[in-house]
């Protein structure tokens, strides 16, 4: 009977232990702070089935690098500027909030289908791994799905450019390189050496004729040798300046920039027409 309350303490100890321990792991994963939807088609423009999708992307995406990327479509721009209506809708609608941050953190896409515009801008840690080039080229490549978008109504390519620019921004070089297995990891620089060091010791034995010298004196002819110095004096320069100019396929005045909005928070981002 001793023997048997006493495995029964032990069991009850332990399974306390890992119910407070998955309790523990479930309150570390839960957003700090509760977010409003990462997406919001207010134009409808996706189906139930693409919203799911989408959703589940922007969401991954977001509890990785610890932002909030939102995609919100909207059937009318009211007279605003997309990127203006675009950080409008990230700071007012409390945005960036999600993971604890002091500061706001993520990007948002929002889109007018009606009026063929879009938006792409960010706040935050973005910043610090995208600058105005990087958005440029995500709202570029994200051009063509605009367009087919427009003919067939499925704007889903786009999205996904969109999310997958981000993604590759914010993974960068450090963040391929975590994602390798631990084995890959461990292993690479191993083999690396041993490749090396093979390839130094086959080299040696080709050097037949070399032998071991204290100094470079004997590759020296002092006979031959005579130092010069020359001088050249910059006199004049001429410096002509022509602009390049850019053809994407959009408008010409979107490209991105780092402003601030009119609540004093910092974004980069730009905007495209289609």
């Amino acid at each position: 009977m001793i023997k048997r309350d006493g495995k029964k303490r032990i069991f009850g100890r332990t399974a306390s232990f890992l119910l407070f321990f998955l309790l523990l792991l479930t309150v570390c994963t839960v957003k700090v702070h509760a977010a409003p939807p990462l997406l919001l088609d207010e134009a409808d423009v996706l189906t139930p089935e693409q919203e799911i999708t989408l959703n589940a992307r922007l969401e991954e995406v977001s509890d990785t690098y610890q932002i909030d990327v939102v995609l919100i479509t909207v059937p009318s721009l009211d007279g605003k500027d997309v990127l203006v209506l675009a950080e409008d809708r990230f700071v007012y609608d409390g945005y960036g909030k999600s993971y604890g941050s002091e500061q706001l953190n993520g990007v948002i896409l929002l889109h007018c289908p009606a009026e063929r515009k879009y938006s792409v801008t960010g706040t935050g840690t973005v910043q610090d791994h995208m600058d105005p080039e990087d958005f440029d080229k995500v709202m570029d490549d994200m051009i063509d799905g605009m367009r087919k978008g427009a003919l067939d109504g499925n704007y889903t390519e786009a999205y996904n450019t969109y999310i997958d620019g981000i993604e590759k921004n914010m993974e960068g070089l450090i963040g391929r390189l975590l994602r390798m297995s631990a084995g890959s990891v461990f292993l690479s620089p191993i083999a690396g050496f041993l490749l090396s060091f093979i390839y130094m010791r086959r080299q040696k034995r080709k050097l037949t004729s070399v032998r071991r010298q204290s100094g470079a004196g004997n590759y020296v002819n002092q006979a031959a040798s005579h130092l010069t110095l020359s001088r050249d004096v910059l006199v004049n320069r001429t410096v002509t300046r022509t602009a390049i100019s850019r053809d994407t396929g959009s408008s010409d005045d979107g490209y991105s920039s780092t402003h601030d909005h009119s609540s004093g928070t910092s974004f980069t981002g730009g905007s495209r027409d289609y």
